[in-house]
């Protein structure tokens, strides 16, 4: 399966024929709107020719789960990694003195979400590690607020305190670059 993935090719967007020197690959508003992704902060956590960190982040979008819990992130997940017998130093490594220690550091990872690509976006709704947000309006609303409040049960985790809040000019304007971002697989 890793093979097939690492074969598949993204169709070059809009976004990749400017940034080729095709400057007329975006409109006036599209240009705008892509200054605001870099001066308002989206380009922290979504650079690169994949749009993402592929870090873990708290972001606090609302849940998703059917019972209305507040989604852990990867706290769980790590917690289970760190009990797992295939770890580097367990007794099945080939190389178990060279192993490093695992640490789990569950307060900050209470809540984290890997950072999606950013590439399909346009036809990946709905939106939100929990899928309840509808469009790229309802994300630039999310992010621009920094997120659910503190006080709001539907989320867990602090929002990491260099995320930006911007306003609502650049939550409305946001959108049209955000729409250029296709990604068309070629496949092999």
């Amino acid at each position: 399966i890793a093979a097939f993935e690492r074969g598949m090719r993204v169709k070059p967007n809009a976004l990749d024929r400017y940034a080729s020197g095709d400057f007329g690959a975006l409109t006036t508003e599209q240009k705008s709107s892509l200054e605001l992704f870099l001066r308002s902060g989206c380009v922290q956590c979504h650079w690169g020719p994949r749009l993402t960190d592929d870090a873990f982040h708290v972001l606090r979008f609302p849940t998703g789960r059917q019972d209305h819990q507040a989604d852990r992130g990867r706290e769980d997940g790590l917690v289970k990694l760190a009990a797992a017998e295939f770890l580097a130093s367990s007794k099945w490594s080939d190389a178990p003195a060279a192993a490093k220690p695992f640490i789990v550091d569950e307060p900050l990872m209470l809540g984290a979400f890997k950072t999606p690509t950013l590439r399909g976006l346009p036809t990946s709704a709905p939106y939100g590690h929990g899928g309840t947000l509808q469009t790229l309006f309802e994300v630039a609303q999310h992010y621009g607020q920094r997120g659910l409040e503190h006080a709001d049960p539907s989320a867990l985790g602090t929002t990491e305190q260099w995320v930006p809040k911007f306003d609502t000019t650049v939550q409305h304007d946001l959108p049209a670059f955000l729409e250029v971002l296709t990604g068309e697989v070629e496949l092999p």
